[in-house]
């Protein structure tokens, strides 16, 4: 694994989540108001209330933090073997997992 190609995909899925969910923000008037959801069954508003858009746009800049930390050539998870050689962390990889369903996921990125 390259960790250009990953961070870069990375950053496509959540530059396309930010896409996505800003538009309802600002449609809740930019709080964190949630969506009048009285016609849905009590489990899909109370799921539809944890996602709401703020919500993921909080998880977006996180995440983007994240991948900040991890830029090519650091080392922010100390990882190493038992030979105290540096090895990949599993931190992208389980990023990249959560869009393991989305076009341009590497079978090669899925966590160990």
């Amino acid at each position: 694994m390259t960790e250009e190609l990953i961070t870069s995909w990375l950053r496509q899925q959540l530059d396309e989540d930010e896409r996505v969910a800003q538009p309802a923000y600002d449609f809740t008037c930019g709080t964190d108001d949630y969506f009048d959801v009285y016609y849905m069954a009590v489990p899909l508003q109370v799921h539809a209330n944890r996602w709401c858009p703020a919500r993921v746009l909080r998880e977006v800049e996180a995440h983007r933090r994240i991948l900040a930390a991890h830029r090519p050539g650091s080392d922010p998870c100390d990882a190493h073997d038992a030979s105290l050689r540096t090895i990949e962390c599993e931190t992208l990889r389980l990023l990249a997992s959560i869009y393991s369903d989305r076009p341009g996921f590497r079978q090669e990125w899925a966590p160990e």
